[in-house]
């Protein structure tokens, strides 16, 4: 590995360019949403649609988006990559829960095409 290569981005997935965007949004939005009091729920909610709505544009399957959106949470928040490595009710466990809810939610909604 080159020294200026992360662990962290050697081993994520290379995307097309136009992903880059849609998916530091939803980086950027984790981040703020794990370093504010209340979460900054809207925001983070938008950007994860915006990345399935990118994501489908783009041909991507909706498993890749949720790989993506578990990667983007595990390394931003520290939660596992699946929900068995969390316990109960957890506030981890609901975002995780959440986020996920938003992804398909967003992916199959009806007027996705339209949206374009």
């Amino acid at each position: 590995m080159c020294p200026s290569t992360s662990p962290r981005s050697a081993s994520r997935p290379q995307f097309s360019p136009d992903l880059g965007g849609a998916r530091a949004r939803v980086e950027n939005a984790l981040r703020s949403y794990a370093g504010t009091m209340p979460p900054a729920m809207a925001e983070l909610y938008a950007a994860v649609v915006d990345l399935a709505r990118v994501m489908r544009t783009a041909g991507e399957p909706p498993e890749r988006l949720l790989i993506t959106i578990k990667q983007e949470m595990a390394d931003v928040l520290g939660v596992p990559r699946d929900l068995y490595g969390l316990g109960g009710d957890s506030p981890s466990t609901r975002l995780v829960s959440q986020i996920v809810t938003w992804c398909v939610e967003a992916y199959y909604r009806p007027d996705a095409d339209s949206a374009r």
